[in-house]
C-alpha cells in the first residue's frame, strides 16, 4: 500500500478518562484504560508524547474539554491524523433522542453541563484533519454512529475520514473489574499491542474488538463513519514504529475466560465446550456502608413500613440492573418469562428458583452471589439513606422516568399521568439513580432474602413469605415507593416479579 504521509504530518492524540466524578457514581477503570491506550500508541505506533493531550478526573470538565477541542481546531492541519479517546460515563435521553458524555462536574438529570454527541460531532467537523478516529468507551456511545452503508476506496488513506468506535450500542457497557481494564479497553489494547503488522487499518481494529467483546460480554461495540462531518470514504492507518520504545510498553490483561464442560451450563449440548464469562462480575456496583433511617419517612405509607428505625449497613455490592433473560438463559438454559426479550427482566421465577440460579452460578464462577437483604435494597434504593420517595432519586413518579401504572385511577399527589406501557421494559431503561443502579422503582418487583413480617419480628405467621420490593409496571406509584414492602410465598411466580444479585466481597475472579 502506498504511504502518503509527509514529513510534516503529525499523529495527535486527545484522551479523556474520568473515574472520580464529583457528583455521580464513580467508575473504577476509565483512567487506567485511558493511560493504557496512551502508552501503547506512544510506544508502539507513531504517536509522540509531545503530541498527546490527556485530561483526567477533575481536569476533564466541560470547560476544559471544549477548550482542548477548540485548540485542536486551531492547530490540526489537513495532513494530520487525530485520535480522540473518551472513557467515562455516558447516557441517552429518550425524550431528546440524544446521547451525552458526562464531564467531571456532571449531576444526574442536569443536562446543562453534559456534552452532547451532537456537540462532539460538531467539534470533529470543525477540525481539519486528514483522518479522525473517535473512540468512546461509555454507555450509549453508539448514538454517535452513522447508519449509512460503509464503503471503501482502493487507496483509503488518500481520502479524508471521520470514524467513530463506540464500546456499545444504545446500551449500558461494563466498566470492568476493579483494578483492571474494561472489556472494551482490554480488547482494544490487546489488538493494538499484539499486532505484528507494520500497518493496521481502523476497520481491522474495529472488527477484531467487535468479535472479542461481542462474543464474551453483554455489549456490542459499533464502528462506522460519522455522518455529516466530512467523511470522504477514507480510513486512518496506524503504523508501527521502526524501533518501538519497548520500555514504555504496558502489560494489558487479557479477557478472563474459563474453559468448562458445557453440561454445567444449561442450554448447550454435552458435547459442546465454550468459554464462559461470568455475566455479572462486571455488573456489580460497590455500595459503601453507612447508617440510615429505614421505613416510611414521608408518613404516607402502611403500618408495615413503621416504625422508622436506624439500620447500620456494611459495605456490599449490588447488581446495577435486575437479572435479564439473556443472563438467566446463559446459566439455566430456559426462559420462564411471560414477556420475551433478551434485555427484558427475567420474570415468572419464584424465590426458590432464584436460589437454584444463584447456587448454579456460584458453582460455575466460584463467586458468592446472593439475594440482597431488604435493608440493603432500601439503602441502595434511597441512595444510601437520602430522603427520597422513589429508587431513581426522585420524589415524583413520572412515566418518562419510570415504568408503572400511571393512569388516572392510580394518580397520587406525587405522581404524573402518562402512557401505561402494560409490560416490562429493558433492564437498563431510564436513568439510574446516583449510585448507578437502574429501575429500583417500577418495572418489576424484586425478591429479597428476608422473611416478611413486621420489623424485628421473632414470629412469622404462616404461610411463610419472603420480602419483595420496588413495585412493577403493573403497580401504582404508591407501591413503587422505596419504603414500601410486601411479601410473597417462596413458590410464587408473577409476570412482574424478578430479582437482582448482591455479594459481600469485591467481585474478583478466583484463579481457575
Amino acid at each position: 500500500m502506498e504511504q502518503i504521509i509527509g514529513k510534516k504530518q503529525k499523529n495527535i492524540l486527545f484522551a479523556i478518562g474520568i473515574d472520580d466524578y464529583q457528583k455521580v457514581s464513580k467508575l473504577f477503570n476509565a483512567v487506567r484504560d485511558t493511560k493504557s491506550i496512551i502508552r501503547i500508541l506512544n510506544s508502539k505506533y507513531q504517536f509522540e508524547e509531545t503530541d498527546t493531550i490527556a485530561l483526567y478526573n477533575s481536569e476533564a470538565t466541560r470547560k476544559n474539554i471544549f477548550f482542548q477541542f477548540r485548540e485542536l481546531a486551531k492547530i490540526v492541519t489537513g495532513e494530520d491524523n487525530l485520535i480522540v479517546y473518551y472513557a467515562g460515563h455516558g447516557c441517552f435521553d429518550e425524550t431528546l433522542k440524544m446521547g451525552f458524555w458526562l464531564p467531571y462536574e456532571s449531576e444526574i438529570h442536569d443536562f446543562s453541563n453534559y456534552i452532547s454527541n451532537a456537540e462532539v460531532t460538531n467539534f470533529i467537523k470543525s477540525i481539519n484533519s486528514k483522518h479522525t478516529f473517535l473512540i468512546a468507551d461509555a454507555c450509549f456511545a453508539g448514538s454517535l454512529l452513522a447508519q449509512n452503508r460503509i464503503t471503501f476506496n482502493e487507496k483509503v488513506e488518500q481520502y479524508r475520514s471521520r470514524w467513530a468506535f463506540a464500546s456499545g450500542r444504545l446500551e449500558p457497557v461494563s466498566d470492568g473489574t476493579v483494578g483492571k481494564n474494561s472489556p472494551f479497553a482490554a480488547s482494544l489494547a490487546g489488538v493494538l499491542e499484539r499486532n505484528t503488522a507494520e500497518e493496521l487499518r481502523v476497520s481491522e481494529i474495529i472488527s477484531k474488538v467487535q468479535i472479542n467483546v461481542g462474543n464474551n460480554y453483554y455489549q456490542t461495540p459499533q464502528g462506522a463513519p460519522i455522518f455529516g462531518v466530512g467523511d470522504e470514504g477514507g480510513e486512518m492507518i496506524l503504523r508501527s514504529n521502526i524501533n518501538p520504545k519497548a520500555h514504555l510498553l504496558v502489560s494489558i490483561p487479557q479477557l478472563e475466560v474459563r474453559k468448562i464442560n458445557s453440561d454445567i451450563i444449561g442450554g448447550y449440548s454435552e458435547s459442546e465446550k465454550l468459554e464462559f464469562i461470568d455475566p455479572f462480575i462486571n455488573e456489580m456496583i460497590l455500595i459503601d456502608g453507612g447508617t440510615f433511617q429505614m421505613g416510611d419517612r414521608f408518613g404516607d405509607g402502611r403500618e408495615i413500613e413503621k416504625p422508622v428505625h436506624e439500620v447500620n449497613i456494611k459495605k456490599f455490592w449490588l447488581q446495577k440492573t435486575v437479572v435479564s433473560q439473556d443472563q438467566w438463559i446463559k446459566v439455566m438454559g430456559t426462559n420462564p418469562s411471560t414477556f420475551k426479550g433478551g434485555d427484558l427482566p427475567v420474570t415468572d421465577i419464584s424465590w426458590e428458583n432464584t436460589k437454584e440460579f444463584i447456587k448454579k452460578l456460584n458453582e460455575i464462577t466460584g463467586m458468592y452471589y446472593r439475594l440482597p437483604t431488604e435493608s440493603e435494597w432500601e439503602f441502595a434504593g434511597s441512595e444510601r439513606g437520602k430522603l427520597i420517595r422513589f429508587g431513581n432519586g426522585k420524589n415524583i413518579a413520572n412515566p418518562i422516568e419510570m415504568n408503572f401504572r400511571c393512569t388516572e385511577e392510580y394518580k397520587r399527589d406525587y405522581s404524573e399521568i402518562g402512557e401505561f406501557r402494560c409490560k416490562p421494559v429493558s433492564v437498563s431503561s431510564f436513568w439510574p439513580n446516583a449510585l448507578g443502579i437502574f429501575n429500583m422503582s417500577g418495572n418489576v418487583w424484586e425478591w429479597c432474602d428476608d422473611k416478611y413480617s413486621t420489623y424485628n419480628a421473632n414470629f412469622y405467621e404462616p404461610p411463610l413469605r419472603r420480602v419483595v420490593k420496588g413495585g412493577s409496571w403493573d403497580d401504582s406509584p404508591y407501591n413503587c415507593r422505596v419504603s414500601n414492602r410486601d411479601g410473597a410465598t417462596p413458590e410464587t411466580v408473577y409476570s412482574h416479579l424478578g430479582f437482582r444479585l448482591a455479594c459481600d466481597e469485591l467481585p474478583v475472579k478466583k484463579s481457575w
